[in-house]
């Protein structure tokens, strides 16, 4: 199906994530932070990028800015828990102010999660 580039620094939601999506029969590759995701993309095509909003080293806001100065075009999934500083909302608002289409907030289902991929894919 997708080439989906998934970056998350929390481990175990990346990994439980990663599994669901190969479940779907999507191509996944995982970045710990802002700073390894740029790299991968830079390296391989990816038909979507999902990306935390709190990362140590390069946040989402960096990133998503990042990403999309590489490809305008580039297809965003943005997510969010919020930290100690930041609500998601406020995350996920500023990732809608940089051009990501769709953004969702932590805690989220998993079949949630796949209609903001197939959206983000269509």
């Amino acid at each position: 199906m997708a080439n989906i580039l998934l970056i998350d620094d929390f481990g175990d939601l990346r990994e439980m994530i990663a599994l669901f999506l190969k479940e779907q029969g999507h191509a996944i590759t995982e970045a710990c932070d802002g700073l390894q995701a740029i790299q991968c993309y830079k390296e391989e095509k990816f038909d979507v990028v999902v990306t935390d909003m709190s990362m140590p080293n390069k946040d989402g806001v960096e990133t998503i800015a990042e990403l999309l100065r590489i490809n305008a075009d580039a297809r965003i999934v943005a997510i969010s828990g919020g930290d100690r500083l930041v609500s998601p909302e406020a995350y996920l608002e500023m990732a809608k102010n940089l051009g990501v289409r769709q953004v969702l907030k932590k805690p989220f289902g998993l079949h949630q999660f796949e209609e903001c991929i197939l959206a983000a894919l269509a």
